[in-house]
């Protein structure tokens, strides 16, 4: 079921819920930016759990899915953005990370 385009403060609300639940699915190229930028996996759920949706999704052409971008500090002080979007309401796919410069 496609999950209709959110608004950063449900976005980030959902992200949460489906962390929960732990109902994150971890893209190919999710992984391999993970390691490119020297960070595991327990920093990318610290990004998630504490990051901030500072703006509105992006609609994926390929796929139709509304990508959203959360940024956080890693606990080595690293700002990074995940991009992912929502499967269903009750999972995500992460589909990169990146560093990125303070807002």
């Amino acid at each position: 079921m496609a999950v209709p385009r959110l608004s950063r403060q449900d976005a980030r609300r959902l992200i949460s819920r489906v962390l929960d639940e732990a109902n994150v699915t971890y893209g190919r190229h999710f992984r391999e930016a993970l390691v490119d930028e020297g960070l595991e996996i327990g920093d990318a759920l610290g990004i998630l759990n504490r990051g901030q949706v500072y703006d509105e999704p992006e609609q994926d052409i390929k796929t139709g899915d509304c990508k959203y971008r959360i940024e956080d500090e890693t606990p080595g002080g690293k700002r990074c953005a995940i991009v992912f979007c929502f499967k269903s309401r009750d999972d995500a796919f992460l589909i990169t990370v990146f560093a990125v410069g303070r807002r």
